[in-house]
Order: C-alpha cells, then structure tokens, then sequence
C-alpha cells in the first residue's frame, strides 16, 4: 500500500493526479506474418499487423 500512495504522490507532484503510469501503444505491420495467423492478426486496413503497447512508471 505504501508503494501505491508513493506513485500517486509523485505524479501528483507533476501535475497528473490519480495517474500511475503511462500507456502507449502503436499498430505495426507484420509483413513475415505466417499465413495461419493472418486471419486472427488482420486490422483494419486488411492486413496483418502487431500492437505494441508499453507501460512505464517513474522510476523506470
């Protein structure tokens, strides 16, 4: 609990309160995708792509 209460006092002190992390994500192709999966991975531009998606904190 302590960790919790750390993590909304820094971002508090930067201006973000409530927030205990950032989240990010971004749509890449997947030009090598293996045509089994092409189905399951396909988006909306109709063709195999990854999501990248990353999770920080302050201290990392």
């Amino acid at each position: 609990m302590a960790d919790l209460y750390m993590l909304l006092h820094k971002a508090s002190r930067r201006r973000f309160p409530g927030m205990l992390g950032s989240l990010d994500c971004m749509h890449w192709e997947w030009k090598n995708c293996p045509t089994a999966w092409a189905g399951q991975f396909t988006g909306y531009k109709h063709k195999p792509i990854v999501i990248l998606e990353a999770m920080a904190s302050y201290d990392t």
